[in-house]
């Protein structure tokens, strides 16, 4: 999941470096403009401190997926270790599978016949975050997989096909909610993308290892 992050960050030309985890329990993030934590399931003692004075001091901090959310033993925690500093909170996670509305053809025939498809479809809005970024508002995924049938929401930005957290965005905490997905379960919007202001810089939470689609 790391190099697929990295690949991505290449491929828009970014400077970028590695810190490693001595470096980030020790609080030696000089130098570095945004802290990117691709799916990091695990952080070294003190991490979580270390990265907000960096938030506070004007940083951008890029948070994917799981990032913080298994102790060093390996066992997964009730919450995200950095829930406070992300101003977000883990749920569990979406179903692997999103159910589409069955198909007039079927229901005409009277067939129950299932309309399933392992992706997640997201809605962007006009945040700010993207709503300047002629790549990402162009990208309409049509995802033409001639196992998926037809009755896809018209509506999305984007799909994604594997795993989702389901999260819970803190409004106490100014976490504002920039993307989302809304088509598992219908009345029901989950946080994909998520901005909180904290000092002079800024948290982004993204609740998905998008580092996979890049491997």
């Amino acid at each position: 999941t790391s190099y697929g992050t990295l690949r991505a960050i290449q491929e828009e030309k970014i400077p970028q470096t590695y810190i490693s985890d001595r470096q980030l329990a020790r609080g030696e993030l000089d130098g570095h403009a945004v802290i990117v934590l691709p799916n990091a399931q695990s952080l070294p003692t003190g991490a979580g401190a270390h990265l907000r004075q960096f938030v506070e001091a004007g940083g951008g901090l890029v948070v994917l997926g799981e990032t913080s959310l298994y102790d060093g033993a390996g066992q997964r925690r009730d919450d995200f270790e950095l829930s406070d500093l992300l101003g977000v909170h883990y749920r569990g996670r979406l179903a692997n599978e999103t159910e589409l509305p069955t198909l007039v053809g079927d229901l005409r025939a009277g067939v129950d016949s299932p309309n399933r498809t392992p992706l997640k479809f997201i809605k962007l809005g006009e945040h700010p975050l993207y709503a300047g970024d002629p790549v990402i508002r162009a990208a309409r995924s049509v995802y033409a997989v001639s196992a998926y049938r037809r009755g896809m929401p018209e509506d999305y930005a984007f799909v994604y096909p594997d795993a989702v957290c389901k999260v819970e965005a803190d409004a106490a905490a100014g976490t504002e909610v920039a993307a989302w997905e809304e088509t598992q379960d219908p009345g029901v919007r989950h946080p994909f993308a998520t901005v909180r202001k904290l000092g002079k810089g800024r948290v982004v939470y993204l609740a998905a290892n998008l580092g996979l689609q890049y491997c």
